[in-house]
């Protein structure tokens, strides 16, 4: 209901007036409506700005709140119905010397709408009600054309709703198909989201093509220690800033001999062309010593994380050796590096 009734009203009342009193806020109509308002928390929003002046200050200003009253009281829907409602039941408890329907409260905009359309076809006759009483009628045609105002309000708050609703959907829409053509571009230039890199549907292009030409190349295998672990412990995003620093990293000090690839999950693998297995079993124990120095600090609170550790498997090619093979030969040793301790090398 928009009018509160009489033992509402009243404990609003007692709170109302001691917390105007407290902001030294003048005991006006308009500023009395605001305060009302808010601890009758009926506007969410509202409060919350009220709550965040609050939480700045120890007292709203004058200036606060006729900023306020001018956003949220001065021409909102339910101040109208509100004086709508009143105005029409002191005319009805003043003409039938009774109480006013509940059922008038439940429904007003529908009753709001079947009026206007009466009035629209001169259904009502005002020198039927209050013949000897200008003032009446006169309160009377007032309250009538608010009606009419109050409607057209209505339905052009609908209206912008409707084409609100319909901008948004557009917009997601939009932002649905963007995302579709992101994620195939990425596919399609086979770069990783997160990291950056090459993912692993690049890293098969180029192995084939590799074992295709029978060109000299190694193959280490990166796997980041515990990092399941790691992500329940700080959190995906941590986990996430964890990938984009090794792969960094990694390619920052091989892009001149080598290539990185997102692997899978935690794990990266790197092609070194025309590298020797002992040369590329020298360069990942040298990643995995620096990747060691890493440090990773939690901004919000200062806590540092857990060491980032890696094991490495590193493999090499072999006369008439297929993807098949090479790639075992460097899970299984990678394997071994985790079965070993973790923060190993290992090569097979």
């Amino acid at each position: 209901m928009f009018q509160d009734n009489l033992e509402s009203s009243e404990r609003i009342f007692k709170l109302t007036i001691p917390i105007m009193q407290q902001q030294g806020i003048p005991l006006t109509p308009q500023y009395y409506n605001l305060w009302y308002t808010y601890m009758k928390q009926s506007n969410l929003l509202l409060n919350e700005q009220i709550d965040a002046i609050l939480l700045r200050k120890s007292a709203l200003s004058l200036e606060d709140c006729d900023a306020l009253v001018h956003t949220f009281c001065n021409h909102s829907a339910e101040n109208k119905l509100d004086k709508l409602q009143h105005q029409l039941g002191n005319i009805s408890k003043s003409s039938r010397g009774e109480e006013i329907d509940d059922s008038f409260d439940n429904d007003i905009l529908s009753q709001a709408n079947q009026l206007d359309d009466q009035i629209s076809h001169n259904q009502i006759n005002f020198d039927h009600f209050y013949q000897d009483d200008q003032g009446q009628k006169q309160d009377l045609s007032y309250i009538v054309n608010t009606i009419r105002d109050l409607v057209n309000y209505c339905t052009q708050i609908k209206q912008i709703s409707h084409q609100l609703h319909e901008k948004l959907e557009l917009q997601n829409k939009e932002i649905q198909s963007l995302k579709k053509v992101l994620s195939e571009f990425e596919d399609e230039h086979s770069i990783d989201g997160l990291t950056g890199i090459t993912n692993r549907k690049g890293f098969d292009l180029i192995i084939d093509a590799l074992i295709k030409r029978q060109d000299s190349f190694s193959l280490i295998l990166i796997d980041i220690d515990h990092f399941k672990a790691f992500n329940q412990t700080y959190g995906t995003k941590t986990g996430d800033k964890v990938l984009q620093l090794v792969a960094q990293k990694v390619n920052h000090e091989c892009s001149s001999i080598g290539q990185i690839f997102r692997y899978s999950g935690g794990k990266f693998a790197l092609i070194l062309p025309n590298i020797s297995l002992e040369n590329a079993s020298t360069l990942a124990d040298a990643i995995r010593v620096n990747i060691g120095d890493l440090i990773l600090t939690n901004k919000q609170t200062g806590q540092l994380a857990k060491n980032i550790t890696v094991s490495l498997g590193a493999s090499a090619y072999l006369e008439n050796d297929t993807k098949n093979y090479i790639l075992k030969r460097a899970e299984h040793a990678l394997l071994q590096a985790k079965q070993s301790g973790r923060n190993k090398v290992m090569s097979i």
